[in-house]
């Protein structure tokens, strides 16, 4: 069973403090909860002020209630491949990290239909392969998935070399552990 706090400091590492880019389509963003998460985490209209003033304490309650606990990274068995899928949840949006999940367990031959769910199925199948030869096939998936955003998108651009680096860090973190 995979445990929260190592994937929090992972994600942690990769979501800097407060950033509101223009060509960031996520708008307003602190510690990687964006202002539209934020607003439906408390059900009313919040602010850029709102989410600038998001403590550590906040980003992990939304953190873990939003995106761990329904994407079902605890029952996964290896901790550093939770931790990567766990940052694509983050970065991407659980959806997508299932679905990059999804994709790569069919590379691997594994029974899986794609649905973007974080179903038992899934998760089992993880458990079933290698954790680096799917965690490598994961990130793979990932980049080919974020540099298709620049294609749809140009503007996008300017967030690749950002986006790059950090599955080089994931592919690193998934390697020494």
């Amino acid at each position: 069973m995979a445990l929260f706090q190592p994937a929090l400091e992972l994600v942690l590492k990769h979501e800097g403090g407060y950033v509101d880019n223009p060509l960031d389509e996520g708008g307003p963003t602190h510690m990687g909860i964006t202002i539209a998460t934020l607003a439906r985490v408390r059900g009313i209209s919040v602010t850029k002020e709102d989410v600038k003033r998001l403590s550590l304490d906040d980003v992990a309650g939304i953190y873990r209630t939003q995106y761990w606990e329904p994407s079902q990274i605890a029952l996964i068995q290896s901790q550093s491949l939770a931790d990567v899928i766990y940052d694509q949840t983050i970065l991407c949006g659980q959806h997508q990290a299932i679905k990059r999940c999804q994709i790569a367990l069919k590379r691997l031959h594994c029974d899986i239909t794609i649905t973007g769910k974080p179903d038992l199925k899934t998760i089992n199948s993880i458990n079933s392969v290698d954790p680096q030869v799917f965690g490598t096939e994961f990130i793979i998936k990932t980049q080919d998935y974020l540099s298709n955003i620049v294609i749809i998108n140009p503007k996008q651009i300017v967030f690749i070399r950002g986006w790059l680096r950090r599955t080089h860090d994931l592919l690193r973190h998934l390697l020494e552990l």
